[in-house]
């Protein structure tokens, strides 16, 4: 099970062209091993690797022995964090990429992990968020200390007594404000890091400040399942939705709750992912349609009331779009049609697919970048094939749109 809402997959047919490469430009990795019990996956290992002459993306790595699909991955520089289908979040020195420890509770597999320094947010199946504490143990090895669970035991029992503080979730059915009633979909870090935002399948978003880990707010904001939301630096949220929409909120000094700015149409089915450009000008929305819909703000106005407009759809995966995140100047896409795609985003509508990347053999579900010291970003693909795919891109532009390059790391059974 994804963890977001949507109707079936679509199958559009296939819009972007993919460069086959000949044999003789196949290229094979050198052999290495990894301490814990999952394996570093070079060629020697996982068959050959088909690249262009450029030689501009590289599979490093692949991790296995995941006890199910892979939902959810995060990373911060030094640490990957993985989830599976099991309680337990995996944890991966970088760039060694030996697993350093294993960490859980809860009930229901993690849907969502979000790293703020020594601090992981990780949400569960069973509507509830474990925040944990990253430290050294005595005999100097990694260990996460749970330090709360959201809502608090002190922010439950300060609610519970007065009525006015339950709202009607289903028919018949009452719950306190500060809880999520289904499975929290999404995490995502606020502004100076003061506060955290949750999105559920219960439509809400949720936002938990920092400091003492209680809910100061609850929105109702969406018909149908909140699949992805994110934050810009200018503090627009923006949330996505199984009901086909994307909404934008703000919340003015002088009031208490965000206020829905703006709603944003243009998928015909479930919209399952977002990222948003540095500088928090251009949006990029994934949906089950298969298309990754640009989103830009007006030059003379969006700035600053957060109106956005439709300028571009970026066609290319045959099915859903299920996660997308930026790598520098990239856009990366996972798709149910099992490759990872990376864009070239550009604001003279000629977007560029610089690379299809393969190899997973089940949708790709998860992915997070982080940069390194090569000119270049670490790409890590969760994917429903129980395996995490481990990517360098280079950040240099060396292709054009007619060179795009289609990567592909196969088996090749000798």
């Amino acid at each position: 099970m994804f963890s977001f809402r949507s109707s079936s997959f679509s199958s559009m047919g296939s819009f972007g062209e993919e460069r086959k490469v000949p044999n003789s430009q196949t290229s094979s990795l050198s052999e290495r091993s990894l301490s814990s019990r999952s394996s570093w996956c070079s060629s020697s290992l996982e068959g050959k690797l088909q690249l262009q002459s450029e030689l501009v993306h590289r599979c490093l790595a692949t991790l296995r022995d995941h006890l199910g699909l892979v939902p959810a991955v995060a990373a911060d520089g030094e640490f990957l964090y993985s989830s599976s289908l099991g309680k337990s979040i995996r944890v991966w020195q970088l760039p060694s990429l030996s697993e350093c420890g294993r960490f859980g509770c809860g009930e229901g597999p993690v849907k969502a992990i979000l790293v703020c320094g020594e601090t992981v947010f990780c949400a569960h199946q069973d509507h509830k968020i474990s925040v944990w504490k990253r430290t050294l143990s005595a005999q100097g090895t990694i260990i996460h200390i749970l330090v709360a669970t959201l809502p608090t035991l002190k922010d439950y029992l300060k609610n519970c007594v007065s009525k006015k503080n339950y709202v009607q979730v289903r028919r018949h059915h009452k719950s306190l404000w500060i809880q999520h009633v289904d499975a929290i979909s999404v995490l995502a870090m606020g502004k100076n890091k003061l506060v955290i935002y949750s999105g559920s399948w219960d439509k809400t978003f949720k936002v938990w400040r920092l400091s003492d880990f209680k809910c100061i707010e609850s929105m109702k904001a969406h018909d149908d399942a909140v699949n992805a939301l994110v934050v810009g630096p200018d503090e627009f949220v923006y949330t996505a939705s199984a009901d086909r929409t994307i909404k934008v909120w703000l919340k003015h000094d002088y009031k208490k709750e965000h206020t829905l700015i703006n709603t944003l149409e243009g998928h015909n089915c479930s919209v399952n992912a977002l990222a948003l450009s540095s500088d928090g000008s251009t949006l990029y929305s994934g949906g089950s349609d298969s298309a990754i819909i640009v989103w830009s703000k007006d030059v003379c106005i969006g700035t600053t009331t957060g109106q956005m407009r439709m300028t571009r759809i970026l066609k290319g995966h045959r099915l859903s779009v299920l996660c997308l995140c930026m790598a520098g100047n990239r856009l990366i896409s996972g798709s149910a049609d099992k490759t990872v795609r990376v864009w070239r985003p550009s604001t003279e509508n000629n977007e560029a697919c610089l690379a299809v990347l393969q190899g997973h053999t089940g949708p790709v579900k998860a992915i997070c970048a982080s940069s390194t010291l090569l000119s270049g970003h670490v790409l890590y693909c969760a994917s429903l094939d129980k395996s995490i795919k481990v990517w360098w891109i280079c950040d240099e532009d060396e292709h054009s749109t007619e060179h795009a390059s289609s990567c592909r790391c196969t088996e090749i059974l000798e």
